[in-house]
């Protein structure tokens, strides 16, 4: 489920701004520059990264501040993503981003921006700033709590403070403040991808598989569509619940992956594991 959401993800960011940008331009013809910033979008949307990046360069020299603003930001948002992908590309997009994140314009672009830049000290770089990354997320976070990329935030938050190598004590105090932010969640894809984040690492760092099946239940209601990730899911809970001695919820959730998916690898394993319980008192 985790690689498969970052490409899904990046994919969404681009549907997401295209849908922004579509709405109350006027569309007069491809002399527009409203509908250049679109058809640039659009590019985007069928990773045709470079290209996109010289039609955002090219908006650039638009009279329109708007416009202008926005060129900026698909320039910056390119340059993550175009070939070769070099250091230098890296650090002008952050310079970029930065410039539009201390402009006094609070808007989709400045949340959006303070976002990207916690992803390149993230992912972009050799080695990750968790500091660094935690901070603009926070910030974030801070200026739009109910915006897309504001929850957004908030998982790639969850995905820097609790995997980040420190001592198990400060993963749980920043898994409590985590949950607090996760209750405000609206935003159904940082809804589910927090509870995914947030589930599989109280199990993996042994912070509590109580509130591991909590998250894993809760994901389990928000669109979880794939076979694969749902099969995933299933076993997880299941297995989690039998170590936990829950052997009712381990029993409806193995049964669930039986029935769902008969000829998954797994499923001759989860059947004897469900086995094992019938045959407990």
């Amino acid at each position: 489920m985790a690689a498969g959401y970052e490409k899904l993800m990046h994919k969404t960011v681009i549907i997401l701004l295209l849908a922004s940008t579509a709405l109350g331009l006027p569309r007069k013809g491809l002399a527009d520059p409203a509908d250049s910033v679109l058809q640039a979008w659009e590019t985007a949307s069928n990773y045709r990264y470079n290209e996109a990046y010289r039609a955002f360069r090219r908006l650039q020299e638009s009279d329109d501040h708007a416009i202008k603003r926005e060129a900026v930001f698909g320039e910056a948002l390119m340059l993550l993503n175009v070939q070769p992908k070099t250091s230098g590309n890296i650090e002008r997009a952050r310079q970029l981003f930065e410039g539009i994140a201390g402009e006094s314009v609070d808007d989709d672009f400045s949340v959006q921006s303070l976002y990207y830049i916690g992803r390149i000290y993230q992912t972009h770089q050799r080695v990750t700033d968790y500091e660094s990354s935690a901070r603009y997320f926070l910030r974030a976070i801070k200026r739009a709590p109910n915006h897309a990329y504001g929850q957004l935030a908030v998982v790639r938050l969850a995905n820097v403070w609790l995997y980040e190598p420190v001592p198990k004590a400060v993963k749980l105090e920043r898994y409590e403040q985590l949950r607090g932010l996760g209750g405000n969640l609206t935003f159904r894809p940082a809804r589910r991808d927090f509870n995914y984040v947030t589930g599989v690492a109280c199990l993996c760092f042994e912070l509590s598989p109580e509130r591991a099946m909590e998250h894993l239940k809760i994901l389990e209601t928000v669109d979880v569509h794939q076979p694969r990730s749902r099969a995933s899911l299933y076993a997880r809970i299941g297995e989690t619940a039998r170590k936990s001695g829950d052997t009712s919820t381990a029993r409806v959730y193995f049964q669930k992956f039986l029935d769902e998916f008969p000829r998954e690898l797994q499923t001759q394993l989860i059947r004897d594991r469900l086995n094992q319980l019938d045959t407990q008192p």
